[in-house]
């Protein structure tokens, strides 16, 4: 009975090693998705996550299929800003936004959106990062 008690707690043991190990208590996630404006994809431009608490921001462009990825968004809600820019050179990131320094340059189409989306107090979208690999798409009026 002893030997089998032992069994099994070194299973639970086990169990909750590999559950911290996967990603559990993690400081990051990887998420994707697609930003549209009224169904139609944005050709170009940013995304920024901002946590509402502690953390770092971080960002991503806008491929000319409308798709982003933040690689190591903060875990936790964030604001969302999104912002369009004419086709040409890269504008860069705000200071201190990793991934800013791997943005692409702006070569899709120009489709303008209100204003509002590049503000981090007025965009009104908001979302929650949790540890891990996650889609979340973005739509803007």
């Amino acid at each position: 009975m002893n030997s089998m008690r032992g069994k099994l707690s070194g299973v639970v043991l086990l169990g909750l090693v590999l559950a911290l190990v996967s990603g559990c208590g993690g400081k990051s996630g990887k998420v994707s998705g697609t930003v549209t404006h009224k169904g139609t994809p944005l050709g170009n431009g940013t995304v920024v996550f901002h946590p509402k608490g502690e953390g770092h921001e971080a960002g991503s462009s806008i491929h000319e299929d409308g798709t982003y990825l933040i690689e190591d968004a903060p875990v936790g809600e964030v604001t969302i800003t999104v912002e369009t820019i004419h086709p040409g050179p890269t504008r860069p990131m705000p200071p201190g936004v990793p991934g800013g320094d791997k943005m692409a340059p702006h070569t899709g189409k120009y489709v303008p959106i209100p204003i509002r989306y590049k503000d981090v107090s007025n965009s009104g979208l908001t979302y929650t990062v949790t540890p891990g690999e996650q889609k979340h798409d973005i739509q803007v009026d």
